[in-house]
Parts: structure tokens; sequence; C-alpha cells
């Protein structure tokens, strides 16, 4: 590699980071095979705890479907009323969107099982503990003690 072919080198290593990194950008805010939208969200990580905030505008608390790993939060969400859009393509068309859909990959290890969630005014906020790594060893006391030769 030249120092010429540095500049080139680091857009193409920007662009591929910046979709795993913030989801939308770089990316889409819909996928049209499943007719579901991608919400607006917000990530929030203190030294204790991971905070997300899902936008579902039109979705009801009993339509909302929320699946948390080590290292992921996915929402799934039915819509009260489909939402239609102008969406570019070969033409501008028309589509209807009838549900939310996102898996967030969180930078941070958290605990799933400690996880709470409230819905509130088209809101979701889904809070987890973050785990931390590695765990405390105890040394034994031992009055014998070997030496090497």
């Amino acid at each position: 590699m030249t120092r010429d072919d540095e500049p080139e080198t680091f857009r193409i290593g920007i662009e591929n980071l910046l979709p795993e990194t913030f989801g939308i950008i770089g990316g889409s805010l819909f996928d049209l095979e499943t007719k579901s939208l991608m919400p607006l969200f917000n990530l929030n990580i203190t030294d204790e705890m991971v905070t997300a905030t899902f936008d579902l505008p039109g979705a009801s608390k009993d339509e909302i479907s929320i699946t948390c790993t080590v290292d992921t939060i996915s929402v799934d969400a039915e819509m009260t009323r489909p939402v239609k859009l102008r969406v570019p393509g070969g033409h501008i068309a028309r589509q209807e969107f009838t549900r939310y859909s996102k898996r967030v990959v969180l930078p941070v290890r958290v605990d799933p099982d400690k996880g709470t969630a409230k819905f509130r005014n088209g809101m979701v906020v889904v809070k987890l503990p973050r785990q931390h790594e590695g765990k405390s060893v105890q040394i034994e006391a031992d009055s014998k003690v070997k030496r090497l030769r």
C-alpha cells in the first residue's frame, strides 16, 4: 500500500464501520420485504447500566416483543394502523408498513436476566445492568510452601 492509497483505505474502513456502530447511517430506515420500519433509538451507557429507548409511535403495549442477549437488544412491534410512505427506488412508490423491527448490537455486555422494560406514550425504555468482565479469585492461605530447586 502506498501513501496515495491511505485516504481510500481509510474511507472504506469508515464506511464499513458506520452501519455496524450507528445502525441506520449508511443503511435503510425500512425493510420492504418485511414491511417494517426501523424505529429511531437512543443508547445511554453508564458504568452500571445500559438504557435503550425506542420510538414506536402507533404501537400498542400488547403487540411489542423485546428480546435481549448479553450483547443485543431486538424490538419488534405491530402498528395499530399501517403507515404509508413514499419510497424511492427505480421509481418513487407509496409503500405500506405494518410493523417496527430493530436489532441493536451493544458495545458492552449486559445481564439480560435482570433487564426491565417500560412502555409509555409510544416509547419503550429497556434497562439492562452491565455485566462486568472477570470474577474475583480468593487466594487460600497455606502454611506449607514448597520451594523449587
